[in-house]
């Protein structure tokens, strides 16, 4: 079984290409378990964010979520056309309004969204 190499090894580059997998880079992490989560359950993927990140997929490439700079991004032009995958990696409620929201890593870089986290708020 191959392992994972590191982002910093393996950028994403948008383009088709076979696959260039270093095993001298490797990081010897290996996926050894998956979970399924019910479609809009909240519950069950709260309780799967508790125990590890967990990969997902939306619609990436509108407008509103690429220029995303902080804040709990709440739109009505979000899509349902999976096009992006990113990671969940955490959840929260803010202070100020009670919104609770899910912690999301995005792999465009620092410079994208809140260092490169999102703050999307749970429907």
């Amino acid at each position: 079984m191959s392992s994972a190499m590191l982002e910093k090894d393996y950028k994403y580059t948008a383009d088709e290409h076979t696959c260039k997998y270093d095993p001298a880079r490797s990081t010897g992490v290996n996926v050894t378990h998956r979970y399924n989560v019910q479609p809009y359950s909240v519950e069950q993927l709260k309780a799967a964010v508790a125990l590890q990140p967990v990969a997902a997929a939306i619609e990436g490439y509108q407008d509103i979520f690429m220029q995303y700079k902080t804040g709990i991004f709440d739109s009505p032009l979000c899509g349902t056309k999976l096009d992006h995958a990113i990671v969940l990696v955490g959840f929260g409620i803010d202070s100020h309004s009670g919104d609770e929201y899910w912690i999301l890593r995005n792999d465009w870089g620092t410079t994208w969204g809140e260092d490169g986290y999102m703050r999307l708020k749970m429907q």
